[in-house]
């Protein structure tokens, strides 16, 4: 920012700077030599008043684009501060954070850096770390971290720079809006849409109200904004602003300034989006005719207008024109930016893409590597600032990349061995990522001997509990509008103490993914009798699809088959299962027919014999479609571990019949796996408790008072009772739950058999508290023999798209589905009909809250209420429920199961079951022996044995 002192010289310095606040810079320009002129002839060539003066000319040439003619000056006021007194005030760490701008526009990050960082030092020393010219300093470094992809960098300096200039000046200053502006930025580049727009529509209305809706302030927010709805596929919305920007940008800056470029590139391809191809074309060449001119031809922008104008002419079949383009812009990025940038990655992936449309494979398969292992790189950088929500919609953002890959080994490599094993490298380190990166930071934050980590961690969970309160039990009398705000309130809060755990834990960063992972490392993990079938949903990229095609085809399942091996390279084999809808259907008239026959077994419609030939006839179905292609690979193994994807996530494969009528569960041992990666973990045992831990048949109308004496203390205050809400779900009906009577005997049943094993406690009746359940430390053992619920959204379902539509169902605000599942306990039946007393649990234990307790080392978790398994699909990430939560939790294997049971099958299974880990058969063997006893028993009593009492629980994590 300019700045003015002195007699006539310093009347001459302010009348610039009142120029150039009203953006006036021609004008600015004149009055600024007038100044230097003065300062030379009245103080000295070397004096810091002609610093100040070189400074604010050389400031006003960089805004209007005259790079060459700024540096010079820049230097040369530099170079007088250097000399100065003391070379650590204020005025030299002003000299070196011009320049570091300057670089910083010129795409000369790495000169830059070191300024910038020497500037903010100097003031800190000088001024204090809350000084406002402090958060200059540190909103100019963020903004450099930024551009060079190191997004975990900054943000919290850009949310330190902010803080202070909200302290300092006020919610509305236009110096307030310049950071929302930057933040905003960073936002959009991890895929919050919402969270960005939001800061974008409040600096855009701070700059109309204090600098006036012509200000070039005030179109660099409207450009912004206009980026946003564009991005999103708002183009109605964004075309005007688009145009308002360019039209006070080429008032006030002339046709051929960068800011010019940049609107005119954005506007281009808002015309490409919307099929106005003959308006897109001379703006695309317009916005790179003015890079090259004002920023020289290897500046990062100049790669940006090369890519979209290859972009451009790649979609109508120009490849001649297209290729030169690419491999430009990837010259420049790699130059200027960096091998391991996003945008690297980005001109590798675009480069690649082309290369396959041209029929030359060969050439693009080590450009789509290079860009999958930096996009994995980002993913580590990004993930260590983020939220759950945030590393979701940052993969959906980059996940095309990967999906380019796997679609080219589908389609074009599949008889090329180190290309199927490239893509299934990249498969082991891309599924599951969001939850393992989160469980294990919850691990290291549990271990960690922080006091200041182990208060965030504290605050985290009782930030959770509120949420979920105030979730289930609606607005109340409080009203939709207030009710909403204490959410949103809330919500934020939850994101803001994950990213502080995420910043404060540095076990978590240095082994934050098993990311790097291989097929060698897994297959070197398999026993000897056993096999890994990694399942995945991949969108097909059509590489030739032309303008007005469709870039991305059907969804397709393949599977790939990885057997034990220590050596190189390892044993594996791809099968491409088909189209993903075809499965997906037989998945759902699976469990249709598994609905229908229970309804009628239960009515007395269908003996067990004719309700278990029609299910057979659906499971056969889906047998032939999943497993029957891989059935060689698997012959003769003993053990077969699966990695599910979407909606296999739901079946429970050893209930699928084979060619010869036999279940699956009696040819192998299942065990499922969220993904290969899980094996490398087996070994890594955590401590716990040695404790058995069992809760059974609460008493769901125990009052609140109950409770309370029950734990020996009554919180204070009451709060407002309120209903569950219709605008939660049609199905939320928390209130009216009724005993399980076989619970109380399982609970009881499950005691005399385990009691053996140690310690041992049972919790019933009132004693099942929810209060309780969430003080476990690490039990070895917990079971679970109570309600279990998963409530559908109301809306239609945000269906996967590919990664190439704008948008993600995880940046759009779906209600939390770990909000939506949850367990029974004592005195839930009293939401709605009593006041709870403030703090107080409700007796809903909901996922996201099972999510924050410390399981860490607890080696089973069991689950025995009907459809505990349940929870929203997210392609590549698993289930979002209960199952996600005891994982994040830190449980090493969790029992639940896919369907409801019939509470007195429910409980014979879980004896046998109990009774094989009381005899140390294992979690998986004594699961399979529990199921084949029953179905003997069932064949023996019935002539059939219907999946229904014996198939819906399922193992996953260690065997």
């Amino acid at each position: 920012m300019l700045s003015a002192d002195g007699s006539d010289w310093e009347d001459l310095n302010r009348q610039a700077v009142t120029l150039f606040r009203q953006g006036k810079y021609s004008e600015a320009v004149t009055a600024a030599e007038k100044a230097l002129k003065t300062a030379e002839s009245t103080f000295g060539p070397d004096h810091p008043n002609t610093a100040t003066s070189l400074n604010n000319l050389a400031e006003l040439y960089r805004i209007l684009g005259k790079y060459a003619e700024a540096e010079p000056l820049y230097k040369r006021a530099l170079e007088i501060s250097e000399r100065s007194p003391g070379a650590g005030n204020t005025d030299l760490a002003t000299s070196l954070n011009n320049l570091a701008l300057l670089y910083y526009n010129r795409g000369r990050y790495a000169e830059a850096e070191p300024l910038y960082e020497r500037a903010l030092a100097i003031l800190k020393q000088a001024l204090g770390s809350e000084h406002l010219q402090v958060a200059s300093a540190l909103n100019n470094l963020a903004a450099l971290y930024d551009s060079q992809g190191r997004y975990a960098v900054a943000e919290p300096l850009y949310r330190h720079a902010l803080a202070i200039r909200e302290e300092k000046l006020g919610p509305n200053d236009p110096d307030v809006a310049l950071i929302l502006n930057n933040l905003a930025s960073l936002f959009e580049k991890a895929g919050r849409y919402s969270d960005a727009e939001g800061l974008c529509r409040r600096a855009l209305a701070i700059r109309k109200e204090t600098l006036g809706s012509g200000h070039p302030d005030t179109a660099e927010s409207l450009s912004n904004l206009a980026m946003l709805c564009d991005s999103q596929g708002k183009y109605a919305e964004a075309e005007p602003l688009y145009k308002q920007a360019l039209h006070i940008r080429e008032k006030l800056l002339g046709p051929e300034h960068p800011d010019v470029a940049v609107t005119v590139n954005n506007l281009a391809m808002l015309y490409e989006s919307t099929a106005r191809y003959a308006e897109a074309e001379p703006l695309y060449k317009r916005a790179l005719a003015i890079r090259e001119k004002k920023l020289g031809p290897e500046h990062p922008d100049v790669a940006v207008s090369l890519n979209n104008l290859a972009e451009f002419h790649r979609a109508r079949g120009k490849y001649g024109d297209a290729e030169p383009l690419c491999r430009q812009a990837l010259s420049i990025r790699e130059k200027t930016l960096g091998l391991g940038h996003p945008d690297t990655a980005a001109s590798l992936n675009n480069l690649a893409i082309l290369l396959v449309a041209m029929g030359r494979g060969k050439a693009a398969f080590p450009l789509m590597v290079r860009a999958s292992k930096i996009y994995d790189s980002v993913i580590e950088d990004v993930f260590s600032m983020a939220s759950e929500k945030d590393k979701l919609a940052f993969l959906d953002r980059i996940q095309g990349a990967f999906y380019g890959l796997m679609s080219f080994v589908l389609q074009e490599s599949r008889e090329n061995s180190e290309t199927v094993l490239a893509g299934l490298n990249a498969l082991l380190r891309r599924k599951g990522l969001v939850l393992d990166a989160l469980s294990r930071e919850r691990q290291s934050l549990i271990a960690s001997d922080s006091l200041e980590v182990r208060g965030a961690y504290a605050r985290l969970q009782q930030v959770c509990t509120t949420l979920a309160t105030l979730t289930l039990a609606g607005p109340g009398s409080a009203g939709v509008e207030t009710y909403q705000r204490r959410l949103d309130a809330m919500r934020a809060e939850k994101e803001a103490l994950e990213k502080e755990l995420t910043r404060l834990s540095g076990v978590y960063r240095q082994d934050q993914l098993a990311q790097r992972a291989t097929a060698s490392d897994v297959c070197g993990k398999i026993p000897q009798d056993a096999v890994l079938i990694e399942y995945a949903t991949i969108p097909v990229f059509r590489f030739d699809a032309r303008t007005g095609e469709a870039k991305w085809s059907e969804n397709r399942y393949l599977a790939y088959v990885l057997f034990p091996s220590s050596l190189l390279p390892p044993p594996f084999s791809l099968i491409d299962l088909g189209d993903a809808s075809v499965i997906e259907q037989g998945v759902r008239e699976f469990r249709k027919e598994m609905r229908r026959g229970a309804k009628a077994l239960q009515m007395g419609t269908l003996n067990e014999q004719a309700a278990e030939l029609r299910l057979a006839e659906k499971g056969k179905s889906l047998y032939n479609l999943i497993l029957a292609p891989l059935k060689q690979a698997i012959s003769g193994r003993k053990v077969v571990f699966v990695a599910p994807d979407a909606e296999l996530n739901l079946v429970p494969f050893g209930v699928l019949q084979d060619g010869k009528g036999r279940y699956l569960t009696e040819n192998y041992r299942i065990v499922y796996l969220s993904t290969g990666r899980d094996l490398l973990r087996l070994d890594d045992r955590g401590r716990n408790s040695g404790e058995t831990v069992i809760v059974a048949d609460p008493d769901f109308d125990s009052t609140h008072a109950q409770r309370a004496a029950r734990l020996g203390t009554l919180p204070g205050q009451e709060k407002p009772a309120t209903l569950p809400g219709a605008e939660r779900s049609k199905d939320l009906n928390l209130s009216g739950w009724g005993r399980l009577s076989g619970t109380r005997a399982e609970g009881e049943a499950l005691k005399e058999i385990l009691s053996r094993r140690g310690k041992l406690t049972l919790y019933m009746d009132k004693e099942a508290l929810e209060e309780t359940v969430k003080q476990l430390r690490s039990p070895e053992y917990l079971h679970f023999a109570t309600h279990g619920f998963f409530l559908e959204e109301t809306r239609p379902a945000n269906k996967v798209e590919p990664p190439a539509k704008k948008g993600s169902a995880a940046s759009q605000g779906i209600e939390n589905p770990m909000l939506r599942s949850g367990l029974v306990l004592a005195g839930a039946n009293r939401i709605g009909r009593e006041k709870a007393p403030d703090g107080a649990d409700d007796g809903i234990l909901t996922a996201l809250e099972v999510s924050g307790m410390q399981l860490q080392g607890t080696d089973l978790v069991v689950l025995s209420a009907c459809e505990t398994g349940m929870g929203d699909l997210r392609r590549g990430e698993g289930v979002f429920g209960l199952r996600r939560a005891f994982q994040l939790a830190g449980a090493r294997s969790v029992v639940m199961s896919l369907w409801s049971v019939p509470d007195e099958q429910t409980r014979e299974l879980m004896v046998s079951f109990c009774t094989g880990i009381k005899n140390g058969d294992g979690k998986a063997p004594a699961l399979r022996n529990a199921s084949l006893t029953m179905i003997e028993a069932r064949r023996r009593k019935y002539g059939a044995a219907h999946p229904l009492f014996w198939g819906a629980f399922v193992l996953v994590g260690e065997p």
